[in-house]
């Protein structure tokens, strides 16, 4: 996050508390827990393109709004609609890989795919940092809104439609024109009613039909893993708001660019995982597929994605509770700053190995 390395700026600047400025992380990231509900559904119905090319636009804009903000308030406010904006890269992304590969390649395709959004927290700090301490915390706004501009442009001239829809088949048309056979106000009756149910189906696709994604929950293995990533990336977001109220005082006093290097341990964590996660994950479906002797009629492996979460999910839900315990110590106790920070690497959240988007097409 760009604004991470700039928090204590924000809250002079706008004369507010750090619990309060703390809430443009906290609310930009719930708005990206809770938005993927409807961009996903939204691109079943209208196409990946088509929401990439929506929300990025909306991104701009409310980051162009972020960097004008005369007020803590408002500044909150637009970051999480901003958070809401950039949230649908990750459901729609998510099937987006599921249109172009096959269940026994996606585990690989994934872990590519999050190099883009796990390299963020890498380069961001490092970035906003930079442009916080040359040219002030806004600067890391506009830097944010040229971004997502000059992304939008890639994807309206890049991007191909990767979903395919079938097209409803159109019913013949009726020789007689009903107009002509029946009253007017018959005609004008039936016209109201149509107009009525269009409307009301419309409200219905966009307010009720992406809450329908929260039945998948009644699932154990969907249930279990929701909440896995939930507690992982919420963890994650914690710490890396951590990371800039310990080091940026005392013991430590580091400065705003140094501030933004620490986060360069775990994103470091994140690529590994990342590249050698994703590869790991597909062996062991295959290992699981094998095991089970389960073959389709063509005598290809049959692989289900409960398989993923095998001893993989028992080594990472070790290690992050183990690592954030450790960091947390050492913080405290105001340990050289090389212990704290070496534990950042080991605190990569699990969750993105296991392809853990039920609530999208992959599954």
């Amino acid at each position: 996050n760009l604004l991470s390395a700039s928090l204590s700026q924000v809250t002079k600047e706008l004369n507010t508390t750090t619990t309060i400025t703390n809430l443009s992380i906290a609310l930009y990231m719930l708005a990206m827990s809770i938005f993927p509900l409807w961009w996903s559904s939204f691109s079943e119905r209208l196409g990946r393109r088509t929401i990439y090319l929506t929300s990025f636009a909306l991104f701009v804009v409310f980051n162009c709004l972020c960097a004008i903000s005369d007020s803590i308030a408002m500044l909150v406010v637009m970051r999480m609609l901003s958070g809401g904006a950039s949230a649908s890269v990750q459901a729609v992304g998510a099937g987006t890989i599921a249109d172009l590969w096959e269940p026994r390649e996606r585990g690989r395709a994934m872990g590519i795919f999050y190099l883009g959004p796990l390299c963020g927290p890498l380069f961001a700090p490092i970035i906003g940092g930079v442009l916080a301490q040359r040219w002030g915390w806004r600067s890391t706004m506009w830097f944010l809104s040229a971004f997502g501009a000059v992304t939008l442009i890639f994807i309206l001239f890049a991007l191909p439609e990767t979903l395919t829809v079938q097209k409803p088949v159109l019913a013949e048309p009726e020789d007689e024109d009903p107009a002509i056979s029946r009253p007017l106000s018959r005609v004008s009756s039936q016209q109201v009613v149509r107009s009525t149910a269009k409307w009301l189906k419309t409200m219905k696709m966009v307010f009720i039909d992406p809450l329908k994604i929260i039945l998948y929950l009644r699932f154990l293995p969907v249930l279990l893993t929701v909440y896995y990533a939930s507690v992982a990336f919420g963890s994650l977001y914690v710490l890396n708001i951590s990371v800039e109220h310990t080091f940026a005082e005392a013991p430590y006093n580091f400065s705003t660019i140094i501030v933004g290097l620490l986060y360069i341990p775990n994103s470091l964590g994140y690529m590994v995982t990342s590249i050698f996660g994703g590869k790991w994950m597909d062996s062991i479906m295959q290992r699981e597929a094998k095991k089970a002797n389960r073959y389709d009629e063509k005598g290809r492996l049959e692989l289900r994605p409960e398989d993923r979460m095998r001893e993989n999910a028992w080594l990472g839900a070790f290690l992050y509770p183990a690592a954030l315990i450790w960091y947390g110590w050492t913080a405290e106790k105001g340990v050289f700053w090389l212990v704290p920070v070496c534990q950042l690497s080991a605190q990569t959240p699990k969750a993105h190995q296991y392809n853990v988007n039920p609530l999208t097409p992959i599954w």
